[in-house]
């Protein structure tokens, strides 16, 4: 088919298609301000994302959440036990606070914190991710909480500590409580791979202005990167786990090489290693028929 031969009016079919996109997500918006979110959902799962259109939003059940133990976070005792200690407060309905948790990528912040599920879930602890982008939706979501029997941790990954103050004056409000009662159901846990200064001048020097969230925070939690030690040891007891045959003197040699590649020791090296091996060991052991 020659198009040239076509007698189209493209500014037409253009202003028709954006016409189209308009009225889709005028329908899509109208949806959300009248949907009833069914709370019963609460019930059935334990672990939710936020999802945010515009100036409304709603938790989002997630049907296979990754819930990792927290026997994988190797080196981290101290710390976990502050997490759970202040997490088992929360859902026996103590006092407790908001906490951050300060480290390198793939030092196990976020699966400290799922890892949470595991633990609390049966005592009425539901999970909610939400986006740094999200948190001006945090009054919406608190709104919306408070009044359910169930404790929330409201989950922020990756936040800012540095950023115009009108971003956050907000959330610092909800937070830290003003003319309303903070919801007692509700603390925000978030992590950062951003080092805070001590010095605001430093601060001002090298990001701008401090995040204002940051002192709403009880609880500041450090979550060091592994050394190679600890990495070594947490793909041993991974390759154990999965049941790998492979020698340890063999699995050691692959292990510093890996490592040794990608510049650093994490968790997340370590299970990126053994998933690696997993698949290679697979292929070795199941060969293509020819």
């Amino acid at each position: 088919m020659d198009w040239d031969d076509l007698d189209i009016d493209w500014e037409y079919v253009v202003e028709r298609l954006d016409r189209i996109i308009d009225l889709s997500e005028e329908a899509l918006t109208r949806l959300l301000i009248d949907y009833p979110f069914d709370s019963s959902l609460f019930q059935e799962h334990t672990a939710f994302r936020w999802i945010r259109h515009r100036d409304r939003g709603f938790p989002q059940a997630v049907l296979h959440p990754s819930l990792a133990g927290h026997g994988e976070l190797i080196g981290l005792q101290t710390v976990l036990e502050a997490l759970r200690r202040n997490t088992e407060q929360f859902v026996r309905s103590f006092p407790a606070n908001n906490i951050l948790l300060r480290g390198p990528s793939g030092s196990g912040k976020a699966t400290a914190v799922k890892g949470l599920l595991n633990l609390f879930a049966g005592q009425g602890l539901r999970l909610i991710e939400m986006r740094p982008e999200d948190l001006p939706q945090l009054p919406l979501a608190i709104g919306l909480l408070r009044e359910l029997p169930f404790r929330f941790l409201l989950f922020c990954e990756h936040l800012p500590l540095s950023g115009p103050e009108a971003c956050y004056r907000g959330i610092k409000v909800v937070l830290e409580g003003g003319i309303e009662e903070s919801a007692g159901n509700v603390l925000l846990y978030a992590s950062s791979i951003e080092e805070p200064h001590s010095d605001p001048a430093a601060v001002r020097a090298s990001h701008g202005r401090p995040c204002p969230l940051l002192h709403c925070f009880g609880i500041h939690l450090n979550f060091p990167g592994l050394s190679q030690a600890d990495c070594l040891q947490l793909i041993t007891m991974l390759a154990r786990e999965r049941q790998l045959s492979l020698g340890e003197r063999e699995l050691e040699q692959a292990a510093r090489q890996w490592l040794k590649e990608r510049g650093r020791s994490s968790g997340r090296a370590a299970r990126q290693f053994i998933d690696d091996l997993c698949g290679r060991l697979a292929l070795q052991e199941n060969p293509e028929s020819k």
